[in-house]
């Protein structure tokens, strides 16, 4: 694991791809945290707004005081294929 990196997954419990996304971070010991809301509440909405994606889940590497958007799933997957061993 890189030091000083996290990843931020804000999604739903009832959200496949959210809690494979969870399971994907867990199984190469990366350091995360799982942000889990109801399907349709105001902090998803919320964070499809701040963040500009619109679907769950939204995975967000954080850097020391920088956030990288990395976006949802199928994105996290590839980002993990080129930078994390």
């Amino acid at each position: 694991m890189s030091s000083g990196r996290k990843y931020l997954v804000i999604g739903s419990l009832a959200c496949p791809y959210c809690v494979k996304a969870q399971e994907l971070l867990q199984s190469k010991g990366l350091d995360y945290t799982f942000n889990a809301y109801p399907f349709r509440s105001d902090p998803i909405r919320e964070a499809k707004k701040q963040y500009k994606w619109k679907t769950i889940p939204i995975v967000i590497l954080l850097e020391g005081d920088w956030e990288t958007i990395i976006g949802g799933y199928d994105s996290l997957v590839e980002y993990l294929n080129e930078h994390e061993a």
